[in-house]
């Protein structure tokens, strides 16, 4: 396990830990982030709401595949984000070797704007860009502490 990696998880993979997945890698890119989704079917594309506001912040998911959340991922990141407290049950629940590295992105659950249109997504994105700022200046002392410690 080491600190440079970030594992996004939501739902489907199609919404949310994709947009947090890009808008995070813009930010520090020097971390290796993955997404899934807790009921994700594999290789499905972004939602064309997430695609187009990306784009409009100069990021690309055109690339995005889906895929469903596995113990491996888990195993190999040094931190798992995820959208909601429910989520963070689950994960713990299906792959306990995660315990003390699963935290919620944000201080209350992101909906999930699959389904709801464009206004929901641009609530949702707003919510990951915030929370996401919260993180930063974490994430940047892990990973200095890792480079200290090792991995």
């Amino acid at each position: 396990m080491t600190m440079d990696s970030v594992l996004l998880v939501c739902m489907g993979n199609l919404c949310r830990s994709p947009m947090a997945q890009a808008l995070l890698g813009r930010a520090m890119p020097e971390l290796r982030l993955a997404s899934a989704g807790l009921s994700a079917r594999s290789g499905m594309p972004a939602d064309p709401y997430a695609i187009q506001l990306m784009a409009e912040r100069g990021l690309s998911l055109s690339a995005h595949r889906s895929q469903p959340l596995r113990a491996g991922l888990c195993a190999r990141s040094g931190l798992v984000l995820c959208m909601s407290h429910e989520q963070k049950r689950m994960i713990e629940l299906h792959n306990p070797r995660t315990s003390g590295k699963v935290f919620v992105l944000g201080h209350s659950a992101i909906p999930d704007p699959y389904g709801r249109g464009l206004d929901a997504f641009v609530e949702s994105m707003h919510q990951i860009e915030s929370e996401l700022h919260e993180w930063l200046p974490k994430l940047r002392v892990l990973m200095s502490r890792a480079e200290v410690v090792g991995p």
